[in-house]
């Protein structure tokens, strides 16, 4: 295991010295590239800074204010000027360009009335700022004033290297022309090339022996590493085997953990499922002993009831001339109303008839029952009915799925207005009711919203226990009967409330008792859209 660490750290050797001998190649063309930037660079800069005192000496001293660019014209006097100038500076040529970049005066006549459109130009113009490039020209374009005097023998399809300085000329803020200057840049960036080729020799020495430096302090703390290698051999091969005992019990000790979360996951969700159960039983087993006892209780109060209104009549049809005895005789006969209510909804609430089911389209069964109730609402409350189900046909009892509309409209209703009789008592300024019919994956679902005050989460916890209610009539057992017929059908209730935003009734029969088509006689006339009931 030592020998072959050993062999891998000497390939590794090599590696790095193959890679150190490329890296001084890579230094040494850099360098050489390098070089050739920086001379274009420096002429750039040499051009800018003659162009920059064209600007702030050169047009002051021929005169040259901005009033001649504007005006497109420059006197014989500074004409003259600007040859003197050229004689003794690298510039071949002297251009000035108006506001639009067309040269209205140049020092070669052949390039007065061109249009410069270069992207230098342009720049200028927008920033107000000096802009330089450097480029070759052949010598056949360099004027000819500057390659007599200085260059006898150059060949004129030779290329020199050049500098254009564009320097713009400014009144009040305004761009109104720009000076150009045209340098022949060849010998200053020969020489400034020759002076970087020596720095990059330098550099490529300098970096050369650095680079020897450091390949020698590698080869040492290499010979070091075989060294530690060697010695450190038995304490890796105990560690090893340490770890991979240790793996082998983490792995044994992660299974009996998975294991124990997974069996008591498994008991939380039996446990609960448990708790459901047993509750849904003790419920069911209250509802069934409620059932009886209601039952016998409502038989054993209906006749008494029946005996008390036959002699409250008798009572009235004798003494019907006695005053002040019809008010007394009036509130028995509310009370003895009031009473066998009570009874019917304790009997409605015992009864465990099964439901005699009829196909009828569903839609249209709603839009008869929502007309005929409405006829019971006060005429505050505003009724509304959104029917979606066209023409699908559900198979359900009409006269128990009659008393769940009607509790849902009769819970709404009371909810937002009690009676309807007292405005002060409203617990919403414009009372709706919404009735509505879709289909979903859990069957025929019929809806019933109010904006009334909602209820809250611990109200909604008892809303379904019998004898629960929050009004300060009725006895609670409306919306356990509803959700009795509704667990009758296979379906099911559902309570959606938020305080103060209202409550929706959903009442749903299940899909296997609902299909589409005919369902025969005139009541089953599908009805489409929305529509209100007044």
């Amino acid at each position: 295991m030592a020998a072959g660490k050993i062999t891998l750290i000497d390939d590794k050797l090599r590696l790095v010295f193959v890679g150190l001998a490329l890296m001084a190649v890579t230094v040494a063309g850099i360098s050489w590239q390098a070089a050739r930037m920086i001379s274009g660079r420096l002429a750039i800069s040499q051009a800018t800074q003659q162009a920059v005192v064209w600007r702030y000496t050169g047009l002051n001293i021929l005169s040259m204010g901005a009033f001649s660019f504007v005006e497109r014209r420059i006197s014989t006097e500074d004409q003259r000027d600007i040859f003197n100038v050229l004689q003794t500076t690298d510039a071949y040529r002297i251009s000035m360009l108006d506001v639009d970049g067309r040269a209205f005066w140049s020092s070669n006549p052949k390039y007065i009335g061109r249009t410069d459109n270069s992207a230098d130009f342009k720049a200028a113009a927008s920033t107000m700022e000096l802009q330089a490039a450097q480029t070759q020209t052949r010598a056949s374009d360099v004027d000819r004033l500057l390659l007599n005097r200085h260059y006898e023998n150059i060949e004129q399809n030779d290329l020199r290297d050049t500098t254009v300085v564009y320097v713009p000329v400014i009144k009040r803020n305004q761009f109104t022309g720009a000076l150009v200057l045209y340098s022949d840049a060849t010998d200053l960036i020969a020489t400034y090339r020759a002076w970087s080729n020596k720095a990059a020799v330098v550099m490529v020495i300098v970096i050369t022996c650095l680079i020897i430096f450091l390949g020698w302090l590698i080869s040492s703390y290499a010979t070091q590493r075989r060294a530690d290698v060697r010695a450190l051999k038995k304490a890796r091969d105990e560690a090893v085997n340490a770890h991979d005992e240790a793996v082998t019990a983490h792995a044994e000790v992660e299974k009996i953990n998975e294991d124990v979360v997974k069996l008591n996951r498994d008991l939380e969700s039996n446990m609960a499922k448990l708790r459901e159960a047993q509750h849904e039983i003790i419920r069911k087993g209250k509802m069934a002993q409620m059932g009886q006892l209601t039952a016998t209780i409502a038989h054993d109060i209906r006749n008494p009831l029946g005996t008390v209104r036959t002699a409250a009549f008798l009572i009235g049809r004798k003494f019907k001339d006695t005053p002040g005895i019809e008010k007394p005789l009036e509130r028995i006969n509310t009370g003895v109303m009031r009473c066998d209510e009570i009874i019917t909804e304790l009997l409605d609430f015992a009864r465990t008839s099964d439901p005699s089911y009829e196909k009828l389209g569903f839609d249209a069964w709603v839009h008869e029952q929502v007309l005929e109730q409405a006829e019971n609402l006060p005429e505050v409350v505003a009724l509304e009915c959104h029917l979606g189900l066209g023409e699908a046909v559900a198979e359900f009892d009409p006269g128990g799925m009659q008393r769940v509309l009607v509790n849902f409209l009769t819970n709404a209703s009371e909810a937002m207005v009690g009676k309807g009789d007292d405005p002060e008592k409203f617990t919403t300024p414009s009372p709706k009711i919404v009735v509505s019919t879709l289909r979903s994956q859990r069957g025929v679902e019929l809806h019933v919203t109010d904006n009334g005050p909602g209820m809250s989460a611990e109200v909604q916890a008892k809303i379904l226990e019998p004898l629960f209610t929050t009004k300060n009539f009725g006895v609670g057992l409306g919306l356990p009967s509803v959700e009795k017929v509704l667990e009758n059908h296979g379906g099911g209730l559902e309570i959606r409330s938020v305080e103060d935003e209202g409550t929706t009734m959903v009442g749903w029969v299940p899909i296997t008792r609902v299909a589409v088509g005919d369902a025969g006689g005139d009541e089953s006339r599908p009805v489409e859209g929305s529509f209100l009931a007044a």
